[in-house]
């Protein structure tokens, strides 16, 4: 995966220079000055916390990686875990300490005790599960929409989880 790093001013360049035959060195210069991070899996999405210092990676088939930038800018794998894969949707909580995956059958929270280390703070399991989120409003409820078929009904669930401190029971 290669990043390349967000100039001062958004309006100044663009990644839509790459497609220009001719560069002048400026721009050859910002192009071949990325970041490479490497992983032994192929990545299927990336998606950077609020802040911009930690990035969730989701690797096929079954890896979900975080990587976090140091204060000197320097990119390392935080955590690697496969409890939370394959995932169909993914979000970090607005702080950027919390970090969700969802798949059909499971919401895993991930979240951050200090700047290097990430740990699974809970799992939510329901079948059919069809969305899962972050409150906007409330940075430890997690919101989760499933469905359930009876027969000819269908039924649609909204359920609100909230993260707890207690370490046996994370979510109530």
């Amino acid at each position: 995966m290669l990043l390349w790093r967000r100039p001062e001013k958004l309006s100044d360049w663009s990644l839509n220079h790459c497609r220009l035959p001719e560069l002048d060195d400026a721009s050859k210069a910002r192009l071949e000055s990325f970041i490479k991070l490497q992983h032994d899996s192929r990545v299927d999405t990336a998606l950077f916390n609020p802040s911009d210092s930690h990035l969730l990676v989701f690797c096929r088939p079954d890896k979900v990686h975080i990587w976090g930038k140091n204060r000197a800018g320097e990119w390392s794998i935080q955590t690697t875990t496969r409890e939370c894969a394959p995932t169909i949707r993914s979000c970090f909580s607005l702080s950027g300490i919390h970090a969700l995956t969802c798949n059909s059958s499971m919401v895993g929270i991930l979240g951050r005790n200090d700047q290097k280390h990430w740990s699974l703070k809970g799992v939510i399991r329901q079948e059919d599960i069809l969305k899962a989120y972050f409150n906007p409003l409330s940075e430890h409820e997690v919101v989760v929409l499933s469905r359930t078929t009876d027969d000819d009904d269908t039924d649609i669930t909204l359920q609100v989880w909230e993260l707890t401190a207690s370490t046996n029971s994370p979510l109530f």
